[in-house]
C-alpha cells in the first residue's frame, strides 16, 4: 500500500481547558489546508505516578516529571483509541507545532519516496 497523508487521520494533542493554544494552532493546520481532530490530553492532575517519580524526586531531580508522564499517557490514550477503531495509521501532532511553510511540499516527498507498506 502507497502512503496517502491526506488518507491519515490527524490528530493534536491538547489540554481542552487551553482553549487560546488550540485556537493558535488551528491557524498552523489552516494555513497547511489540515483537517486535524483534538485529542483532549490527559492532565497533570488526573495522573498518580510512579514510585521512580515520587514527591522527593519530583521537587529535586525531576520537577517536570508530572507534565511528561501525562503527556506520555496522552499519547498512549490516543494510540488505545486508534487501535480500538483499527486505525491502520494515525498523525500526531502537539497544540505547540508550528508548521514550516513548505510543510505540504515536505510531505509530498515523503509519499513519493516512502517505501509500499
Amino acid at each position: 500500500m502507497k502512503l496517502d497523508f491526506n488518507s491519515i487521520p490527524k490528530f493534536c494533542i491538547s489540554l481542552k481547558r487551553c482553549r487560546e493554544r488550540r485556537d493558535l494552532v488551528q491557524m498552523e493546520f489552516k494555513k497547511a489546508g489540515l483537517s486535524v481532530e483534538f485529542f483532549d490530553a490527559v492532565g497533570r492532575e488526573e495522573i498518580v505516578l510512579p514510585e521512580l517519580c515520587n514527591k522527593e524526586n519530583k521537587t529535586a531531580v525531576f520537577p517536570q516529571a508530572p507534565g511528561i508522564y501525562a503527556c506520555m499517557m496522552s499519547h498512549r490514550e490516543l494510540f488505545k483509541m486508534a487501535s480500538k477503531l483499527k486505525l491502520p495509521a494515525i498523525c500526531v501532532f502537539e497544540d505547540d507545532v508550528v508548521l514550516c511553510e513548505d510543510f505540504m511540499d515536505r510531505i509530498r516527498y515523503i509519499e513519493k519516496n516512502a517505501p509500499e507498506f
